[in-house]
Parts: C-alpha cells; structure tokens; sequence
C-alpha cells in the first residue's frame, strides 16, 4: 500500500477552534483528514499500486 498525504499553512478558522478538530475518513474514496497543528493534513490510501 502507498500512503502519501499533504499538511497545509495555517488556517484561521481551524487555528480559532476552542475544541479539537475530529478526524474524518472517507472510506468510498479513500482519504482521510485530520488537525495537524493549526492546519490540516489530508491523505489518500491507494491499496493497489
């Protein structure tokens, strides 16, 4: 399995949420995204390389 996923710059309104952000997965078309300091990171899954 190949996993590959981007972070972003700061995002405002994630960097001004009082709560933690929830981690959401797509499992239909395979990524995910999380809170990844004041931004997001976003990964995809590719099971058949």
């Amino acid at each position: 399995m190949l996993h590959q996923y981007f972070a972003t710059d700061t995002i405002s309104e994630i960097e001004a949420l009082a709560q933690e952000f929830p981690a959401v997965r797509d499992r239909e078309n395979s990524f995910y995204l999380h809170r990844e300091r004041q931004g997001l990171l976003v990964g995809p899954y590719e099971s058949n390389p």
